[in-house]
């Protein structure tokens, strides 16, 4: 509606028929109509952002309020000794888990790899 508005309004020449009545227009003034569109389509994409915008505010605002608070968890460097010497509870830390799967021995990725078992074959 609004946009036939702006084109309706933009017309410099209606056609008048016989009974007196107006048709459609013959004569834009094609400036007008493209400065006009440009001002309707600009806010309706002005307020597209500020809703989007919006949205997104309130989505951060509601995920940050429902989020549990997490406790902070210390990592030890890899390669050092990870537990508590008080308990003698030390572990070695590797670089590279390996394990065995169908026989074959590589590294832990959850991934069958074909090349590794093309090898040992």
């Amino acid at each position: 509606m609004l946009l036939g508005y702006v084109i309706d309004h933009s017309c410099l020449l209606w056609e008048e028929k016989c009974d007196g009545s107006t048709g459609s227009c013959l004569y834009y003034d094609n400036h007008q109509l493209a400065w006009l569109f440009l001002a309707v389509l600009g806010s309706c994409k002005a307020l597209n952002v500020l809703c989007g915008l919006l949205c997104w505010r309130l989505y951060a605002y509601k995920r940050r309020k429902d989020k549990p608070h997490q406790s902070r968890v210390e990592h030890t460097p890899a390669g050092g000794q990870a537990g508590n010497d008080a308990t003698e509870n030390n572990i070695e830390l590797s670089d590279d888990i390996m394990v065995e799967q169908d026989g074959i021995r590589g590294p832990a990725t959850g991934i069958k790899n074909p090349a590794l078992e093309e090898e040992s074959a």
